[in-house]
């Protein structure tokens, strides 16, 4: 991968030096304009992956100079030196595509933090992947030596936590990306209908010929479906009853269990053959209580896309964000997801400036006792105001 890009367009020599001396120790190519003009010129000949742009230039505004940036290289991260309290400003500036602003002087710490963090996220949204922590790293390495492949591929994990993710990416990066990926999960459907679903003339096999297909819950097929998968895997063909004759399915497979084949072989409930044929790479992809180092950049990025999406510059504050790098998330990535989006849509016409935190969210979060429910306590179950503000978290 190429070093990434910096533009700094600051008409400020003296913090246009300090943030780029902060910088010099990462692996980037740092570029500075002084006007509008210059940083356009920049933008054409350079591949820039940050800028960092005051709101006051020379010959041009920061607005005028934003948009015109994000029309010639709309995948710059854009940051925005504002005056202290320009709401207005800000809020327009998300509208255009700045990624976040700050208030000036500008408080270098928390600048060269987001542009680090800038870096980070350039590096994950290349992968596809989001994480920091070194247990998903060990499973990325792993899938990446065989996503150019056409071995199979089982991913153990509980429900969230991104099995679905992981298989596209390795479609994506497989000699069969410029075909079809397709999804079937054999908890969903009955048995006959789940056979046509799989094994029909139109069903997934026949879809996802030279391409991919994304099995779940694979533990829930029964014996016969078991027999039937096995022997497409076998062929790499795939037999119609109906008209008696077999169509091509030459389909890489891609599977995920909630629990672990072994012991089902074991007891009889899980064909062998099957199992030999699906498990050539086994990768247990870990909860996100064990892998804490991941939550605070999925935060962070679910929060990009939302800023996005609503044209609304919201951070989160230390202490929201504390406490939701706390929680248990037993349901994993889409549990979180979900939850930064309904705080998120609480907040979003918010008069007063604060996140308002729902009751149910400051609840004190416990392991579930012996019967399976989670125990309450009270003592925190008053609601939390905490600020929404434009720097950064």
């Amino acid at each position: 991968m190429s070093s990434p890009g910096v533009l700094i367009v600051n008409a400020e020599l003296k913090l246009s030096r300090m943030i780029a001396d902060g910088i010099k120790e990462e692996d980037c190519v740092v570029y500075e304009a002084h006007n509008g003009h210059s940083a356009l010129r920049m933008l054409q000949y350079h591949s820039i992956d940050v800028m960092l742009l005051n709101d006051h230039l020379p010959d041009v505004s920061g607005l005028e100079l934003l948009a015109q940036a994000k029309e010639h290289s709309p995948r710059t991260v854009v940051f925005l030196l504002i005056e202290h309290g320009d709401s207005d400003l800000a809020r327009q500036a998300v509208r255009l595509g700045a990624t976040n602003c700050f208030h000036k002087p500008g408080n270098e710490k928390v600048v060269l933090q987001a542009i680090r963090d800038a870096f980070q996220l350039l590096e994950e949204n290349r992968t596809g992947i989001i994480f920091r922590s070194e247990a998903m790293h060990q499973v990325w390495h792993m899938l990446g030596q065989v996503a150019d492949t056409r071995m199979s591929v089982l991913l153990y994990g509980e429900s969230g936590v991104g099995k679905s993710m992981l298989a596209r990416w390795i479609h994506r990066n497989s000699r069969r990306r410029q075909h079809p990926f397709i999804s079937a999960n054999c908890s969903d459907l009955p048995e006959s209908l789940l056979d046509q679903e799989l094994f029909g003339r139109a069903g997934k096999f026949a879809l996802a010929h030279l391409g991919t297909l994304f099995l779940g819950d694979v533990c829930e097929l029964s014996p016969k479906l078991q027999g039937k998968l096995n022997n497409v895997l076998q062929d790499g063909r795939v037999y119609l009853e109906e008209e008696q004759r077999y169509i091509e399915a030459d389909v890489r497979v891609i599977a995920t269990s909630c629990r672990s084949l072994r012991p089902m072989v074991g007891t009889k409930q899980f064909d062998i053959h099957l199992y030999e044929r699906l498990n050539p790479v086994e990768v247990q992809i870990p909860p996100l209580r064990e892998r804490r180092e991941d939550i605070q950049p999925l935060l962070h990025a679910r929060l990009a896309e939302l800023n996005i999406r609503y044209g609304k510059p919201l951070t989160l504050s230390r202490e929201l964000l504390h406490m939701l790098c706390e929680m248990p998330w037993h349901g994993n990535i889409r549990e979180l997801y979900t939850m930064i989006e309904r705080i998120y849509l609480l907040n979003i016409e918010s008069p007063s400036g604060t996140w308002q935190l729902p009751d149910w969210l400051t609840v004190k979060q416990k392991q579930p006792d012996k019967s399976g429910c989670y125990p309450t306590d009270t003592s925190l179950s008053s609601r939390w105001n905490t600020d929404r503000r434009y720097g950064g978290c």
